[in-house]
């Protein structure tokens, strides 16, 4: 009897559901293609169990907690109560013990080849001598800071141990000038996958209500940051003042605690549930912070979208906006979260609800279908 598991998927945390999306949807695409795949995701994140339409399984792992100061992430203690360097060595000898336990054949890693803090370098020394096979996944804008894919570090580790990288962008959209860039730094086989996209994974498996009331918008805060109560209260303000109804704007993700009985009138809010998909079909625009998990959806859905661009140090945010408003158009608007104003937020509403859906070109939202496909092709090597 075979008990070596076939592929185990490492999603890097995030203060948001961008990296545990992307793994979340390429499992899912892999159980859609071989039923009987044994597969695991490992993480940190405690979303999974929101975002996978209960068909997957999952190692939890404690999770690293963060805040943004002056524009940079800062590590705080965790939930678990470990500090960031207690958390990074518990973790790794958990992820080498999984690893030796589980004898994965193939892994896909997500964003950082050694893992957040250097975390995998345990599980990479395991299977060094195993024919165990390593993939990277790498997001659209791979990021610009000390610690990311474009590090000499980096660039060495995957030269060593890795057999095949993911880019999970569209030259169409982004251009050839990352993919080409990413080739020549790292030196191994680079699939372009296109956008992943998990709405488009759960779609092919759900049967979405067409019953499902029409709304005026959606705004979704995936994750709050010391920014995000005036960015909400200006949101709350601009919105209000334009109601014609009750209830035809949802709010998905508000921190609760902190939004008043007189700002609640007239909103739905919500936290993140499978109900957010369909309310966000039925839409008619969204109001969203401009990471890739939440771009994917609104291109599922294919809403006109204001993008809220966080005042980060690394510059993904702004560069998936400046993209996505060149190829989309009047569909696509975005605004700088330090320059949001009631009145910037109902001009940008006038004018996208007066903007057509977005088209999209055929192909575009597969790439949890092409990343699922290499990876069975590199199981089958």
């Amino acid at each position: 009897m075979r008990n070596e598991l076939d592929i185990l998927i490492y999603a890097h945390d995030g203060r948001g559901h961008g990296h545990i999306s992307r793994a979340v949807a390429i499992a899912l695409a892999l159980r859609r293609l071989r039923p009987n795949l044994r597969l695991l995701i490992v993480t940190g994140s405690r979303a999974v169990s929101e975002l996978d339409g209960g068909k997957l399984d999952w190692l939890k792992l404690p999770a690293y907690q963060s805040t943004i100061f002056d524009r940079r992430s800062i590590p705080r203690t965790g939930p678990s109560g470990f500090c960031h360097q207690s958390l990074a060595l518990v973790r790794s000898e958990l992820l080498a013990e999984i690893v030796s336990r589980l004898r994965p054949r193939c892994i896909l890693v997500d964003h950082l080849p050694l893992g957040k803090a250097d975390e995998l370098k345990s599980a990479l020394k395991e299977t060094s001598k195993s024919s165990t096979r390593w993939v990277l996944g790498i997001r659209a804008i791979p990021g610009n800071t000390g610690e990311s894919v474009w590090s000499a570090k980096s660039a060495t580790i995957v030269r060593q141990r890795y057999v095949r990288a993911l880019w999970y962008g569209d030259p169409a959209i982004h251009g050839p000038r990352i993919l080409s860039s990413l080739r020549e730094h790292l030196g191994i086989p680079i699939v372009s996958t296109g956008f992943v996209s998990r709405a488009a994974e759960i779609s092919s498996l759900e049967s979405f209500s067409s019953t499902t009331p029409e709304c005026v918008g959606v705004v979704s805060l995936s994750w709050a940051s010391v920014a995000t109560q005036r960015t909400l209260a200006t949101l709350l303000s601009a919105l209000g003042s334009r109601r014609s109804e009750p209830h035809c704007w949802h709010v998905y993700g508000a921190p609760m605690t902190e939004i008043s009985s007189g700002q609640r009138a007239g909103f739905i809010f919500s936290p993140f549930s499978s109900a957010f998909l369909s309310t966000l079909r039925a839409a008619r625009l969204c109001i969203t912070y401009a990471g890739y998990n939440s771009i994917t959806d609104c291109l599922w859905a294919r809403v006109p979208v204001l993008l809220v661009i966080r005042d980060l140090k690394e510059t993904e945010q702004s560069m998936h906006a400046n993209f996505l408003t060149r190829f989309f158009g009047a569909a696509v608007d975005c605004v700088q979260e330090h320059s949001l104003t009631t009145e910037r937020v109902t001009a940008a509403i006038k004018g996208l609800l007066s903007a057509e859906r977005m088209s999209l070109a055929p192909g575009l939202l597969t790439g949890s279908d092409t990343a699922a496909r290499e990876l069975i092709d590199i199981l089958n090597a």
